[in-house]
């Protein structure tokens, strides 16, 4: 199995998620030597399991959320700062509120509200040209501020 990343789950110990390249988001139960594995459309370029359980699957052209123990699709997210030009989801990042923030492939910053699933683009002060912007990474701090990383295109 090709696998971009591996992680254990916060709530449950043993349990693995594994980001597969292609194909979406697998799971092993190490206490139960069980291996699941859900598919979705499109590449997966990153996974993250938020505070509420639930997979964040970072696509092309948006984002599925799913409930990682059912594999129940939860939410399809339409990340799209342009009609008609869905955006590429590359890292997301967490904040001790909840709010779901990800960085993009040539669109900056999006904050998602992580109970209605609404997308606010946010314009980075001091950045030209941020609707070209590839945000590579996001550190939330404790206090819920946000260090973003990004090809500095923006």
């Amino acid at each position: 199995v090709a696998a971009n990343e591996v992680f254990e789950s916060r709530t449950v110990p043993g349990r693995f998620y594994i980001q597969v390249w292609n194909k979406g988001l697998a799971v092993w139960d190490r206490s139960l030597d069980a291996y699941r594995s859900f598919e979705t459309d499109g590449v997966v370029t990153y996974v993250h399991v938020d505070a509420r359980n639930r997979a964040w699957l970072a696509k092309d052209g948006g984002i599925d959320v799913v409930d990682p123990d059912s594999f129940r699709k939860i939410r399809s997210v339409n990340l799209s700062r342009r009609p008609g030009q869905p955006a590429k989801a590359l890292f997301f990042v967490e904040t001790p509120d909840g709010t779901m923030w990800a960085g993009t492939a040539k669109d900056g910053l999006a904050r998602i509200d992580p109970a209605t699933f609404r997308v606010t683009w946010i314009d980075l002060e001091g950045a030209p040209d941020q609707e070209k912007m590839r945000i590579w990474r996001l550190y939330a701090d404790p206090r819920g501020r946000l260090l973003v990383c990004s090809d500095g295109t923006g």
